[in-house]
């Protein structure tokens, strides 16, 4: 697989390559390394893939080479435009949009000049958004529209511009769950995943891990201050018997810790062991991923974790039993099909997880109007009934939002001991310490 590339700015623009002969396919720059059969089988389809226009969704957990398979995409079609990289989780909120889509002079302070934006930037060629799972809401509207009526218009603008890019996202989260929790829409989810591409891990790719290392460890012969180093059969031991939840990324620091501390030009089992980091405490890491598990799909079920977390089933057990006595989640139902979700008696800040973009938008929604019910939040989020019931259940589990009536005239308004955790005024206009008139 592609080995990633680290210490980039958040978005790239590469040329695009001298025109081939007329009939010649363009090689992709940097093969992805690999001969597993889960990976043999993603390339296949991302090589039937790449002629089309249509979007392209990559996952894959951080570091198995998700850019790597997108510039594949790209170097394979028949784009004659540049492959633009953009790292969506290292935007600043408040720069999203004008990076993506442009603005106008006098767009907002500090616009001093128009700006014609990383979209129109990619016209022609490929717009990689890497971690699209991070975009803010608002900003996921505007990128529904791009990909629906293929035009952008830029911040501050008065007209709207034809655009002709082909979008690929990647993403390591699960962004089903990512919806099902209200962070993510819906209808961009369904326009994004047209194609769904997901890339192994390398701890399920065998062998693989060998052919890496060597195309890693052959690279150090250029870099100044290592050289030329080759890998002892010990080593390839090594090497297999790590499980590297960081992927090729952590392949890459381990082999470099192991190149430069090394006592010869030898890389050898004993280097390699050196090299890895520290193990942490995994009942302890466990139960901190189960907690970001239940923050992102407001419920659980021990399976879900199994298959998240790729942990067996004592473990998941352990974790969930651990984080129910510490009073952080609470079970419900009986001990066959059991669900776990955030305590009601835990503490408000932890309970109810108000860094979700969607959770922001429907606190602000109670503070402008008072109450809100599931048609009001599928009429101003995009989102399904049965998607907007669920948000407003876990919120009102979690002690941030109050029951008001039954039936069809269910609605929500702020519970009592939520009023004093609503977060500092932001874009999403909820405003610190804010009650709907009428409630203080």
């Amino acid at each position: 697989m592609g080995v990633p590339n680290d210490g980039f700015p958040a978005a790239r623009r590469e040329l695009p390559a001298p025109a081939a002969p007329l009939g010649a396919v363009r090689a992709p720059r940097d093969p992805i390394i690999g001969q597993c059969p889960g990976l043999r089988r993603v390339l296949a389809a991302a090589d039937k893939i790449a002629p089309t226009t249509m979007s392209v969704l990559v996952a894959g957990e951080t570091g198995t080479g998700k850019e790597g398979l997108a510039r594949r995409l790209h170097d394979a079609s028949k784009r004659t435009g540049p492959f633009v990289v953009v790292n969506c989780a290292s935007l600043p909120p408040e720069l999203v949009e004008s990076e993506l889509f442009g603005h106008e002079r006098g767009a907002f302070t500090g616009a001093v000049a128009p700006r014609k934006g990383l979209v129109l930037e990619a016209s022609c060629g490929t717009l990689f958004l890497d971690e699209v799972g991070e975009l803010p809401m608002d900003v996921q509207a505007k990128l529904l529209r791009l990909l629906q009526e293929k035009e952008v218009r830029p911040l501050g603008g008065q007209r709207v511009v034809k655009v002709d890019v082909r979008v690929v996202a990647a993403t390591w989260r699960d962004l089903r769950a990512r919806v099902a929790a209200g962070a993510f829409r819906e209808d961009l989810f369904y326009r994004l995943a047209t194609f769904e591409l997901a890339l192994p891990p390398l701890r399920e790719r065998g062998d693989d891990v060998l052919l890496l290392s060597r195309h890693i460890v052959d690279g150090f012969a250029r870099q100044p201050g290592i050289g030329r180093r080759t890998l002892a059969r010990t080593a390839g031991a090594a090497l297999r018997a790590h499980e590297w939840r960081g992927n090729v990324r952590e392949l890459q620091t381990v082999l470099a810790r192991a190149a430069v501390l090394g006592d010869g030009r030898v890389i050898t089992g004993a280097d390699i062991r050196a090299a890895l980091p520290a193990a942490k405490s995994e009942e302890a890491s466990v139960e901190e991923r189960v907690l970001a598990l239940v923050t992102s799909a407001g419920e659980v079920a021990v399976g879900q974790v199994m298959a998240a977390l790729r942990v067996p089933r004592t473990t998941a057990w352990r974790a969930l039993a651990a984080l129910v006595g510490a009073g952080k989640i609470e079970a419900m139902g009986e001990t066959r099909g059991r669900r776990y979700r955030w305590a009601a008696r835990a503490p408000v800040a932890e309970a109810a997880p108000l860094d979700n973009p969607r959770t922001r938008q429907v606190l602000g929604i109670v503070t402008r109007e008072g109450v809100v019910t599931r048609r009001r939040v599928v009429e101003l989020l995009g989102v399904s009934e049965s998607t907007a019931g669920r948000m407003l259940a876990v919120m009102a589990a979690a002690g941030t939002l109050a029951q008001k009536g039954s039936g069809r005239g269910l609605a929500y308004v702020f519970a009592c001991r939520a009023r004093r955790a609503l977060p500092s005024a932001g874009d999403d206009g909820v405003a610190q310490n804010a009650l709907p008139a009428g409630r203080a």
